[in-house]
Formats: C-alpha cells, sequence, structure tokens
C-alpha cells in the first residue's frame, strides 16, 4: 500500500492516511507510526483522611472539588497510612464512592490516584480546525475570537464571558444567579412581583401597599396609601388630584431672586369689581364648593388662568397679589375721605 506522504513536513507534523486509518508523525528524519491515545486520564483523589473516626468504611470520592466516575477498583490506586491497599480486597470502589473492607481508624493518611481512560495528545497545527470541519449546528468563530452559536447551548458548569453576550432567550433549569442576585426557579403568581431579601435572593411576593402596577408606563396606580417616610415628592411637570387634597401648608415659590419683570396690579379694585364671588355645586359628585370664574378672572388677569383637558384652572395664589393691591386702593380712598371730612 503506498503513502502520499507530505512534501517538506515539518517537526512533529501529523499526516493522517484516510485510506487506513493509521496516523504518522515526522520526527525530523522519518516517518513513524503515531498514536494520539497514547496516555491516560490521571486525577489524583482529594483526602478523605478528616472523615475517618473507625467505623465509616464508604466514603464519597471528589478530584479538586468534583465528582469522580469509577467503573471499577482497579483502576483506583489507595495508599492507606502508608500502605499500597490492594483493590478487591482492601477495598471496593464504584460510581463516584469507595468501600473500605476495615473501615479507617482516626488519623491514618490517606492518597489516591484514579487512572482514566486515554485521552489524545495529538497538537494540530493552529488554524487547521475550522467551524466547516465540526458538525451540523457547530459553532462559529473568528480571528478575534468571537464565537456564534445559533442553535441551543447547554452548560452544565460555570460559563463565563468576558465581553459581550448578545442572546435571544435563556432558560435555566435551576436558580439564576447574575451579578450576585439569585432569581427564584419558578414563576410567581398573577399580581405578584420580584422582591428581594436586601442580601442578593429575590422571590415573587405580594406588593400590597406598595406601587402595585404601571398602566400603559405612564400611570401608576397604588394599591394602598402612599407613605412618603419624611422624604419629599420631586420633579419637573404637572400634579392633577380629582379629590381634596389636605396639607399642613402649602408653600409657593416667590423669591424676588427667581423673578424679572416685576410690575405693581395696575387698577386693581376695578379688577375686583368685574369678579364674582360664588358659590355652586361641581357637576362630577355634586359636592358644594366656593370660589371664582376662570373666564371672569382671565378677562382681567389672564396670565392666572391656564387651559388643562378638563377645563380652564385659576391660579389662585395669584389672586392674593390682585387682593391686596385693591385693599392698598381701597385703604387711599378711606384716607382721602377722612381728610376731607376733617377739614
Amino acid at each position: 500500500m503506498a503513502l502520499n506522504f507530505p512534501d517538506s513536513p515539518t517537526l512533529d507534523q501529523i499526516y493522517h492516511d484516510t485510506t487506513s486509518g493509521f496516523a504518522y508523525k515526522w520526527n525530523g528524519a522519518v516517518w513513524q507510526s503515531h498514536n494520539p491515545f497514547n496516555r491516560f486520564s490521571i486525577k489524583k483523589i482529594d483526602d478523605i483522611s478528616s472523615s475517618f473516626n473507625g467505623s465509616t468504611q464508604s466514603f464519597a470520592l471528589q478530584s479538586q472539588g468534583n465528582s469522580v466516575s469509577i467503573s471499577g477498583p482497579e483502576l483506583l490506586r489507595v495508599v492507606l497510612g502508608g500502605i499500597v491497599q490492594d483493590a478487591g480486597v482492601d477495598y471496593t470502589a464504584n460510581g463516584s464512592s469507595i468501600t473500605f473492607t476495615t473501615p479507617p481508624q482516626n488519623g491514618l493518611t490517606f492518597s489516591g490516584v484514579l487512572h482514566g481512560s486515554p485521552v489524545t495528545t495529538e497538537t494540530y497545527t493552529d488554524g487547521s480546525i475550522t467551524p466547516q470541519k465540526l458538525s451540523a449546528g457547530r459553532p462559529n468563530w473568528n480571528a478575534s475570537g468571537d464565537v456564534t452559536v445559533s442553535r441551543d447551548l447547554t452548560v452544565s458548569r460555570d460559563l463565563t464571558v468576558s465581553g459581550d453576550a448578545t442572546i435571544n432567550s435563556v432558560t435555566v433549569s435551576a436558580g439564576a444567579t447574575i451579578n450576585g442576585l439569585t432569581y427564584p426557579v419558578s414563576d410567581g403568581s398573577v399580581g405578584e412581583v420580584l422582591l428581594t431579601n436586601g442580601s442578593g435572593s429575590l422571590s415573587f411576593g405580594s406588593v400590597s401597599g406598595y406601587l402595585g402596577s404601571v398602566v400603559d408606563d405612564t400611570t401608576p396606580q397604588l394599591g394602598g396609601n402612599l407613605d412618603l417616610n419624611s422624604k419629599s415628592i420631586t420633579g419637573t411637570g404637572s400634579l392633577s388630584i380629582t379629590g381634596i387634597v389636605t396639607a399642613t401648608d402649602f408653600n409657593t415659590s416667590s423669591d424676588l431672586n427667581l423673578k424679572e419683570n416685576i410690575h405693581v396690579i395696575e387698577n386693581p379694585l376695578s379688577k375686583v369689581l368685574s369678579i364674582s364671588g360664588v358659590t355652586f355645586n361641581w357637576k362630577d359628585g355634586g359636592s358644594e364648593s366656593a370660589g371664582v370664574i376662570a373666564q371672569e378672572i382671565e378677562e382681567v388677569l389672564p396670565q392666572l388662568v391656564k387651559n388643562s383637558d378638563d377645563g380652564k384652572t385659576v391660579n389662585y395664589n395669584g389672586l392674593i397679589g390682585l387682593l391686596v393691591e385693591a385693599v392698598k386702593d381701597l385703604t387711599r380712598e378711606v384716607e382721602e375721605l377722612r381728610g376731607s371730612i376733617n377739614k
């Protein structure tokens, strides 16, 4: 059988003959038969001597904190108290545990080595493995190190991504921990939201007495009273309430440093005389009230009237300035009358 070896091979280059299935390795002078599966996987068993008590016979075995799989005791070499133990006589091993014929006494030392299945030690040339040489559903990557998986990706241990990760959907069979937050393993009931215990654990729970829902992402609805807990509500915009607002004080910004184009209200008395103070009933609900008519205020001080979806509104604080100046006009008229009477 003629073999078509590559011309000008490099040291340790591997050649696979697809017809025979054999592999050959160039040693710098000749091609030699090469078996890539020429080494065994060897695992050092974690020390279990701290569990020896003179009565326990069976122990779980791990390597670097991970469970091991033992297909037979002959693959496990055990040294107990400096003495090599006889597999099948001094101990048996199967699965991930070992059982001693005689329970080890406290203070005995332990060491163990597990011989596993042969693994390949073949080194492939850089760039020789491409996505196209893998099976269907293979991952794809480029020279920059970007990896794309177009099908499902199952990870049984930790997955660390140092760059960006774009994922259409994620399914986690157990609780997921992301940025220190542990998420619940099952869905909550209707109306429940994610709540934190303050220590990184999230769970579904009721939100009674808190901000319960948001309608169209713009209108929050309360499930109970809103307790500010000695805090404040701040913001820029309007506050519209249908009902009664009760407070100890209502303070309106009036600092001179916040104002410009300041002018004394002209003809305040005539403006007051053109405004009616009325009592009335609200059409919505029929409750009784008293006040002024926005359209009349708009005729004399239009800057105090605004239009809203529910009609016109009046800045009642602005009427105070009008009344102050009207009282001052009346006071001057009274003083003038007193002066004319006393003459």
